[in-house]
């Protein structure tokens, strides 16, 4: 299975645009978790954040992962520890989801939960509440810091007040 390192953080959080601001420091090749599903054939809307097959989706990434042809020395995922389902309930993957894959570092992404709620408005239309939001992103640290901790694979807290050559310096193992 390929090598990888996981751009994780909730929807929203800026796991896109910090995958492009990245290539023009690292060179690799980036696919989101939920373009992989989407590969496998499984419809995912990319506005409607909330799911109730989160659980059966997760083997089917794996499968595309195995797929990907690259000769770039890095492969980014972007994906997450946790999920909304469709009644906006936070669904912590289980840990099995990272589990016989070749995940080697993580960077978890944070932002401010009103700059989180106000990207998902503009780019999807959606008002989520910011309590929600505030404890979707605490699920997510909660989440990824345990699996980096129970697996030893390195985490890296990126947000705003971090300096964009220390992120590229953690990629460069």
């Amino acid at each position: 299975m390929k090598e990888y390192i996981l751009l994780a953080g909730i929807h929203g959080v800026g796991k896109t645009y910090l995958s492009k601001v990245l290539t023009e420091y690292l060179d690799f090749d980036a696919f989101s978790i939920s373009d992989l599903i989407r590969r496998a054939g499984t419809r995912i809307e990319s506005t409607n954040k909330n799911t109730d097959q989160a659980y059966a989706n997760q083997s089917l990434w794996k499968k595309e992962l195995n797929e990907i042809n690259s000769e770039k020395r890095y492969l980014v995922l972007d994906g997450h520890f946790c999920l909304l389902d469709s009644k906006q309930s936070i669904i912590t993957l289980p840990e099995e989801t990272f589990l016989g894959t070749n995940l080697k570092r993580i960077v978890l992404i944070t932002q401010k939960p009103s700059i989180i709620q106000e990207r998902l408005f503009n780019r999807d239309g959606v008002h989520y509440p910011l309590e929600l939001l505030t404890e979707f992103q605490m699920s997510e640290i909660k989440a990824a810091s345990a699996f980096s901790q129970n697996y030893q694979i390195p985490l890296f807290k990126y947000d705003e007040s971090v300096s964009i050559s220390e992120l590229v310096n953690f990629f460069d193992y």
